[in-house]
């Protein structure tokens, strides 16, 4: 129980036989909980001013005079670091973590502080493994280079990548080791989906009767002009 934050829980069994039946009973007395006496929750560096950022820490729980739950505590303490890497401070790191708890009265004493340093810049995407020119995919990049780095607009480039429905697979990775002057280049690695689609229905008609269909979609070649007519037909849906 003590994970529930029952540090003087007191446990009794008893156990009752009747024949060839055993029964266990628990009598649980849970007692006095241990609840947060001291709450110190903070980040130093650019993140402090950021709004996201403050307001995890404002709600950080489990709150000052609740119930000390471990599995909220690390939760609360997951989500800012997650939320740290996805603003773009890279480099931050959770420079103290301590929680003291004091059965006699009943207390814990919590001590949380990163230090976020700055916030890393948007670079260049950098398309690889794709049929099209580059500057044609550019134009659904989200973000232009120096803005504040956000995961957000990694995602949102992701689903529009996904919904030109040319790709099996697409991956992005912020090259963190190539930064320069505070821009991070984000690498979109992308798999061709298949060329050539197709499909098959049935129909029916009251002067035809019955019947089947069939389609074949051909997306591109690799000869230089079905891909030029390729990148027009995307230039198109963009």
């Amino acid at each position: 129980l003590e994970p529930y934050g029952y540090y003087d829980a007191e446990v009794t069994p008893e156990v009752v036989r009747s024949g060839d039946v055993v029964t266990v009973v628990l009598d649980v007395t849970l007692g006095e909980p241990v609840r947060v006496r001291r709450h110190e929750v903070s980040v130093a560096g650019a993140a402090e001013t950021d709004p996201a950022i403050a307001a995890l820490i404002g709600g950080f729980q489990p709150a000052k005079g609740a119930i000390f739950h471990h599995g909220t505590y690390e939760t609360s303490k997951a989500g800012i670091s997650r939320a740290l890497g996805e603003r773009g401070y890279f480099d931050a790191i959770l420079a103290a973590h301590r929680v003291e708890v004091t059965r006699a009265d009943h207390a814990a004493d919590m001590t949380l502080a990163w230090t976020a340093g700055n916030r890393y810049l948007f670079g260049p995407a950098v398309f690889e493994g794709s049929q099209f020119e580059p500057a044609l995919l550019e134009k659904v990049v989200p973000w232009r280079e120096g803005e504040p780095f956000d995961q957000a607009k990694l995602l949102r480039l992701q689903e529009s990548l996904s919904d030109l429905d040319y790709f099996n697979g697409i991956q992005m990775t912020p090259q963190t080791d190539q930064a320069s002057d505070g821009k991070v280049p984000v690498k979109v690695s992308l798999v061709p989906a298949k060329r050539s689609i197709y499909g098959a229905g049935v129909s029916y008609g009251t002067d035809s009767g019955a019947g089947v269909s069939g389609h074949i979609e051909r997306r591109w070649m690799n000869r230089r002009g079905h891909k030029a007519l390729a990148d027009a037909n995307l230039a198109e849906k963009l």
